[in-house]
């Protein structure tokens, strides 16, 4: 059974990028532009992994990965940022955090790895 991923991210581009290259690799993908919709989505279908993009790490976006965590405990969680990983310690719930932009091969190193 291939892995899943669900990613989240508001830009479209990116989005179908992210999409496209993860299917590439051999996984089953999952995509919500919205916290709100990835949290249904997850509800109705947990993936093994959650990709996802949180412009800060203000405390209404980091609910979502407590949200996440609550459905399903040993979800993965990577976390695609602006803000450097070393800028805050909020992101200790994700198993991974990747600086934006980020290239299709980090991407692709970044998710093997978590999913080992």
């Amino acid at each position: 059974m291939k892995e899943s991923i669900l990613v989240v991210e508001e830009e479209s581009q990116v989005l179908k990028m992210y999409q496209d290259e993860l299917e590439a690799l051999g996984y089953e993908v999952e995509c919500a532009s919205s916290r709100e919709a990835a949290i249904k989505k997850f509800r109705a279908h947990p993936t093994d992994l959650i990709l996802i993009d949180l412009p800060s790490s203000e405390a209404s976006q980091l609910k979502s990965l407590e949200d996440f965590l609550r459905m399903k405990r040993d979800v993965k969680l990577i976390v695609n940022t602006k803000c450097p990983p070393t800028c805050d310690f909020n992101y200790w719930m994700a198993d991974a955090v990747m600086s934006r932009p980020t290239d299709l091969a980090t991407l692709g190193e970044t998710v093997r790895g978590v999913l080992r």
